[in-house]
């Protein structure tokens, strides 16, 4: 299974034109988050249709700076994954949304309860070790896809937690533009692939229960 890995779109529409190729490639797309730029429903959907003409099935979650209608409307479209779970390819794929709070404070924020608490609900509470994918704007923290400019980690302690525990095969994440790259933390392999709103996007590959190469991308 060939994944196309989004994230920080920022309603850069334009860019996923350039990266058509590796879309109709790919046998899914995920998106980890804002996916416009403190846009509402139309422009979410706006966004949402260019990924979806190329006949790929799409999923996502919302980020820090897509705002509640844009919210509503990724989960009315049948691609909205935050809090919930969608089976692509025969993988369990959940994703939860947001950021912890942002300098200057965006419209989708939550905090560490908050996170804890999500993710001790359902549909993360049963999922079974090593048996799926994790889509999370928020990046984990102390790794190297949640460190900004000056150096400083952050990310999420909870999510980390999270991942040390339940083991995700994959979590792609985004929302520390400057620190796209790869990283593992125990079993899963981490991939930040970078804002599309500057050209950067992944494909992954997955065989069986295993992460066989990720490829960071510019367009």
């Amino acid at each position: 299974m060939i994944l196309l890995a989004l994230t920080d779109i920022h309603s850069k529409i334009a860019l996923l034109k350039s990266i058509a190729a590796d879309i109709e490639a790919a046998d899914a797309v995920l998106i980890a988050g804002d996916i416009t730029h403190f846009g509402g429903s139309g422009e979410l959907v706006t966004v949402l249709d260019e990924v979806k003409k190329y006949g790929r099935p799409v999923y996502g979650v919302c980020g820090n700076c897509d705002r509640p209608e844009a919210i509503i409307a990724l989960a009315q479209s049948g691609a909205g994954i935050d809090r919930k779970a969608a089976v692509v390819g025969g993988m369990t794929v959940v994703g939860i949304g947001g950021s912890l709070p942002a300098p200057g404070g965006t419209p989708n924020e939550f905090s560490e309860a908050d996170y804890k608490r999500f993710l001790g609900l359902e549909p993360f509470a049963s999922l079974a070790p090593g048996s799926f994918i994790l889509v999370s704007h928020q990046p984990p923290a102390n790794t190297a896809v949640d460190k900004v400019w000056i150096g400083t980690h952050v990310g999420s302690s909870e999510i980390r937690s999270f991942i040390e525990t339940k083991k995700p095969l994959l979590c792609i994440t985004g929302h520390i533009h400057e620190a796209l790259g790869l990283d593992t933390i125990g079993y899963t392999r981490i991939v930040n692939p970078g804002p599309l709103k500057s050209g950067n996007y992944a494909m992954i590959e997955i065989e069986g229960a295993k992460v066989k190469g990720i490829e960071l991308k510019r367009g």
